[in-house]
């Protein structure tokens, strides 16, 4: 449409004698602004300067231009129509429903939310998949008329704001609050943030004053808005007993709404003294508009935050806040922003980063949330408000635990491209969880750390290519010729529960979780991703269709264990929530163990415990045998998947397809047949069953022992094997799934081992082969089975023996004498052994020679956990050069920990070992003492994780052992002394205290 035609279109929405309107409540509680706090002078002189100099500078400012000239060219009548009261509710969805005319189809065309809406077409909203438009009465006029005027409420699918509802399914379609809410949140809000940038980079008072319009007509409605009673979504949580609060929209997109609002008021504040005719059309001063904006506005959302209105994941509402603050520029920023730093408070979304750091991020510097997703928020908001906290004298970047933060940043890179899509994170095709370039530049800036720079070359954005944001235009461009990520070796995020396996080469990796589980994790302990030929091969899910109560396969599918690699137990996903336990890693040129134990997942189990083990056969190649032991329960189903592409199985002879799901024959596709009484009233959340009703064409094996084989749908060339060796009484299965039942509707092909039986206990073991062209695997055979499994891999002219043995007894395999707990010896084609690896045992002999190694024990006198360093009294010599970049253990009678060691030295006769990740695990302030029990309001959310650790003072002194953790109270093994942990001062929690026994599994490797 024609300009002319959109502003006469425009003209009819509304004008400003018939808009609906609210009452602003507030009068400025500080004195005005006076002076621009984010964007400073210099910046917006070197982002005018990067613009005349550089390609991709001048970009960023043509497509935020071209976005400004949108808005700026209406008329101040039809922007300020468009910011519609709190009268006109609210909704992120219009249906879990989708569509009335063509269903869940428009999820599968354009995802959740993409449905269309246009200024153009006032509060209606057209599905992209079937085109129809809802809803079928004018809203426009109805809201004009002060609710008044209803026109074409005679037609079908009528809406007055709260809802359409089907007649024949009840359900309710929330057309006119859908358009509402994305014309705000997707539409005006960037449209004002645009205009504000503008008018920074260009100087031209037009765009300010069309932001100032915005911004003032917002300050007019904002203080009226309320979520929790003007949403869809608040009244389907009001019927289930709950509450969801906001502003204009929830409080967790709130968050960045109200932060783009504060940039753009400080960017154009300045403007509105001699904005003539602005002050003409309000009938004010300008220090009148803006003590209207700052009270109505700026500290209306400030007292938001305070109360959990504004409120998002953390980060989220701290970076809303020090925006706010700094846009308000006078306060009381004690409160405001000190407290982000030193608030002691029993909640935990908005504890002090001085407690946040160590009491919601584990040790490795991993936030707790599970999910790579909302982990990197944390670190994407402290990119983004830390600097403007420097601003009002607050330095986060100085806490030691932040650069943690982003070190883990990088180490939880895989395969050079990906990050593990762990429970709502990404897709099923892989990826990174976020290149956004802030988080890199922040940590560059503050840190002057190349690898940062060179994260920032790999994404295509440093140097003379780096400007990709409006931000990124501040400051001079950071300089860096790095074209791709570095290898990175094999390692271990014990605290937050993630070990990578991979080549030399970094190419092919396997990374498997099996730590604590947070609200935005899955029910998948133990599970794991493979990554070969550039690709996913054996990827999780990714987020799932959506992240509410309301939608059946969230929990029934994307959570669920079954949906995962991994064993489900008695046709329930996982219960209980404990981190797992690494048994040994260890890591060699050629050869690499992962072995977890987390019996506690299912309290009826004794042991579920996950082994892989990953073997080289070149640069480029390596395949991996998972051994997975289950004992307990009475019935064990073993789940691997692989990409989507096309799938195939040789060697073995299927039955057909059977009816049904794999649930049963009579049990159709989704139906909730092991919790009938959940509902789209009451929410899915508690769902614990199987998930098996979403896996159909069930086949059986009949006979034979199959290769399946997967072909990547969008790389041809790359391919997965999977051998299940068989076991007595297993039963072998293939079924269908889709990626998500609504959303993703890419099928998977999954191979389920099942055993079946009283007090059962099983391992499962297969052969996981990733490969390019060929294949690299010629046969596979199980030669031992039991408490010890051996498996023959014969490929090309070699052989390799892999040996799995838990206990580390003394065996004989095939002429492999060993105690190992695990070991690989390659053959060549006379029977040499051309290459040994063991790890966990003292010996092995193969074709008359003999290979020892020594495990290393000792006892820890003292902790330093300032420069995480333990000191050990050791039981023999050794080389500490040796246990550099190994894994060791501290354990106690209450937990065994792992650390990844960057140094180490002998002093005094004793070993002095300094860890990679930190030694604190929790901080704390102490309320009272009584006995064995330590008061505390400091919330302590990770509780199972403190078991075994040590509780110091202040000065860290030793306190005591800590038994349990419960919410407000630290229970420790023996009474505290008197006087040795005082009341009202902080104390510490550290993984690895005096009396902790060391341990060094053995490792040793050879190549002819």
């Amino acid at each position: 449409m024609k300009l002319l035609s959109f502003i006469v279109l425009l003209l009819s929405i509304a004008t400003p004698t018939t808009r609906a309107q609210d009452t602003p409540t507030r009068e400025p509680q500080y004195p005005l602004k006076t002076q621009r706090m984010i964007y400073t002078d210099a910046e917006i002189a070197t982002a005018r300067q990067n613009v005349a100099k550089y390609k991709s500078a001048k970009k960023v400012s043509d497509e935020l231009l071209h976005t400004a000239d949108r808005w700026a060219d209406m008329s101040d009548d039809q922007l300020r129509s468009l910011l519609t009261s709190s009268k006109v509710p609210r909704a992120f969805d219009v249906s879990t429903a989708g569509c009335p005319h063509c269903g869940h189809a428009i999820f599968e065309k354009a995802g959740q939310y993409g449905w269309i809406i246009d200024p153009e077409h006032p509060f209606k909203v057209k599905c992209p998949n079937c085109g129809s438009v809802y809803p079928s009465n004018d809203y426009s006029s109805y809201y004009n008329s002060g609710f008044k005027d209803k026109k074409g409420w005679d037609t079908p699918y009528v809406d007055d704001g709260w809802g359409w509802k089907d007649p024949k399914t009840g359900e309710k379609y929330w057309f006119v609050a859908f358009y509402n809410h994305w014309m705000y949140l997707r539409n005006l809000v960037p449209g004002i943030n645009a205009m504000s940038k503008a008018y920074l980079l260009t100087g031209d008072k037009h765009y300010a004053h069309k932001a100032a319009v915005a911004l003032e007509r917002i300050a007019e409605v904002y203080p009226a808005m309320d979520y929790e009673n003007q949403s869809r979504y608040g009244e389907m949580m009001k019927a289930i007993g709950s509450h969801y609060p906001g502003k204009i929209v929830n409080h967790i997109w709130e968050c960045g709404l109200v932060t783009s609002l504060a940039q753009s008021y400080d960017a154009v504040w300045e403007t509105l003294d001699s904005d003539a005719d602005l002050q003409k059309s309000l009938a004010k001063t300008g220090p009148q508009i803006r003590s209207f904006i700052e009270a109505n506005l700026l500290e209306d959302a400030i007292d938001s935050v305070l109360d959990g209105k504004i409120q998002g994941n953390f980060g989220m509402h701290q970076e809303a806040m020090t925006t706010l603050a700094l846009a308000r520029q006078y306060g009381d920023h004690d409160k405001w922003l000190g407290g982000m730093i030193t608030r002691n408070t029993s909640s935990p979304d908005n504890l002090g980063l001085e407690y946040a750091l160590y009491d919601r991020v584990f040790r490795d510097g991993v936030p707790s949330e599970t999910s790579p997703e909302y982990n990197f928020i944390w670190i994407r908001a402290i990119s983004s408000y830390a600097p403007l906290l420097q601003r009002a004298g607050y330095d986060v970047f100085a806490l030691p635990k932040t650069h943690r933060l982003y070190d883990a940043y990088l180490e939880q890179i895989i395969a050079r491209n990906f990050n593990a899509d762990l429970g709502d994170s990404g897709t099923v095709w892989g990826g990174l969880a976020t290149t956004a370039p802030t988080i890199p530049a922040a940590a560059f800036h503050a840190y002057k750390d190349q690898r940062f720079a060179d994260f920032l070359g790999s994404l295509g954005a440093a140097g003379e290519k780096g400007f990709k944001t409006f931000e990124s235009l501040l400051s001079p461009p950071i300089m860096s010729t790095a074209t791709t990520r570095p290898t990175q070796p094999s390692r271990l995020l014990d605290g937050y529960g993630l070990g990578i396996l991979n080549n030399p080469a970094d190419s092919i990796a396997d990374s498997m979780y099996y730590g604590w589980r947070a609200g935005h994790g899955h029910f998948d302990r133990l599970g794991f991703e493979l990554f070969a030929q550039g690709v996913p091969l054996m990827p999780d899910l990714g987020y799932p269709d959506e992240m509410n109560d309301f939608v059946p396969g969230i929990y029934t599918w994307s959570k669920n264990t079954i949906s995962h690699n991994c064993v489900v137990v008695d046709a329930h996903r996982q219960t209980a929530n404990v981190p797992g336990t690494v048994e040994l890693f260890a890591n060699s040129p050629f050869a690499r163990i992962i072995d977890v134990e987390a019996k506690e997942t299912y309290p009826q189990c004794s042991s579920y415990r996950r082994a892989m083990l990953m073997v080289d056969t070149g640069a480029a190649d390596s395949y991996f045998v998972d051994f997975f032991t289950v004992a307990g329960g009475h019935e064990h189903d073993y789940s691997l998947h692989g990409p989507p592409g096309a799938f195939s199985s040789t060697g073995g002879t299927w039955s057909d397809p059977q009816p049904g799901t794999l649930a049963g024959k009579d049990v159709p596709l989704g139906a909730i047949y092991d919790q009938p009484s959940l509902n789209a009233k009451t929410g899915y959340h508690d769902y614990t069953g199987s998930g098996f009703q979403h896996l159909t064409h069930v086949r059986t094996l009949q006979s034979g022992e199959p290769v399946a084989e997967w072909q990547y749908e969008k790389k041809h060339r790359a391919h997965l094997r999977i051998r299940v060796l068989p076991q007595e009484g297993q039963t072998l299965l293939l079924a269908e799934a889709r990626v998500s039942p609504v959303k993703y509707p890419q099928i998977l092909h999954y191979l389920i081992a099942r055993r079946t039986g009283e007090n059962l206990t099983s391992r499962f073991v297969s052969i996981i082969e990733p490969y390019g062209s060929t294949p690299i695997i010629d046969s596979a055979t199980q030669i031992m089975t039991g408490s010890v499994s051996a498996v023959e891999v014969k490929r090309d002219k070699d052989r390799d023996l892999l040996i799995y043995d838990p206990a580390g007894t003394d065996k004989n395999i095939d002429g492999v004498e060993t105690d190992a707990q695990a070991a690989v010896v390659t053959f060549n084609k006379a029977g040499e052994a051309t290459r040994v690896f063991f790890a966990g045992g003292s010996f092995l002999k193969v074709g008359g020679k003999s290979y020892t190694a020594n495990a290393l024990t000792g006892t820890v006198t003292s902790t330093d956990p300032q420069n995480t360093q333990v000191r050990v009294k050791i039981s023999s010599s050794i080389d500490p050069a040796t246990l550099v970049g190994r894994v060791v253990h501290f354990e106690n009678d209450l937990h065994r920990t792992a650390h990844p060691i960057t140094a180490a030295r002998i002093d005094d006769n004793d070993l002095v070992l300094t860890t990679q990740d930190d030694l604190f695990v929790g901080r704390i302030h102490v309320t009272k003492t009584i006995g064995s029990t330590v008061l505390t309001q400091t919330p302590l959310p990770i509780t199972t994780i403190y078991p075994g650790t040590l509780l110091t003072d202040a000065s860290l002194n030793p306190v005591g052992r800590v038994k349990e953790v419960s919410p407000g109270k630290i229970q420790l093994t023996e009474p505290v002394k008197d006087q040795s942990l005082p009341t009202n001062q902080d104390a510490w929690l550290v993984n690895v205290g005096p009396g902790d026994q060391l341990k060094v599994p053995s490792l040793f490797w050879w190549t002819r």
